[in-house]
């Protein structure tokens, strides 16, 4: 289950655990493309945070479309 707002100049998406065994994971992407996902991390009292392009955020959603295939891939994004 998930989320989808808009906020200022961004949109922000919120991945929920429905099993409510990890924290929630926020993902933000702005209008230039940059994205960032954070997790909650109880155990540091604080968020991990990875900051990432739109090529690579596309890149790793696009996995679940390889299907176990190995190899070399690249995508193209307008962003």
């Amino acid at each position: 289950m998930f989320t989808v707002e808009t906020e200022g100049n961004h949109k922000k998406i919120v991945a929920l655990d429905t099993n409510g065994e990890q924290e929630d994971i926020e993902v933000y992407i702005d209008r230039g493309g940059r994205v960032v996902i954070r997790q909650w991390t109880e155990d540091l009292q604080e968020y991990q945070v990875i900051f990432l392009s739109a090529n690579q955020f596309w890149s790793l959603i696009s996995i679940t479309e390889l299907e176990g295939k190995e190899g070399l891939f690249s995508i193209e994004t307008d962003v």
